[in-house]
């Protein structure tokens, strides 16, 4: 579905179809961080005594592996991303 038409369903929909885009795997990773969607299609979590904290695009999330969401929430580089992604039949 094109971002255009997301933006504009309610957030209980945009959230249903944001996710069965990803799967079941990267789904995993929202739930364990407690990440939802905002209205510009970003994950954030929401926790009542911090500021609202935006970590990536969905369009990120699509694109990139479960590795990558992980070490992009923890703000780890890129190469260091695409390293253990090439070489992680080293370190399991």
């Amino acid at each position: 579905m094109d971002n255009d038409t997301l933006k504009n369903l309610r957030p209980e929909i945009r959230e249903r179809i944001m996710r069965e885009e990803l799967g079941e795997e990267k789904c995993k990773i929202l739930d364990k961080y407690d990440l939802h969607p905002n209205g510009r299609l970003y994950w954030e979590r929401i926790q009542e005594k911090y500021p609202v904290q935006e970590y990536f695009s969905h369009k990120f999330a699509k694109k990139t592996s479960t590795l990558g969401m992980i070490f992009h929430i923890y703000r780890l580089c890129f190469a260091k991303t695409k390293y253990f992604e090439n070489n992680w039949e080293h370190f399991v």
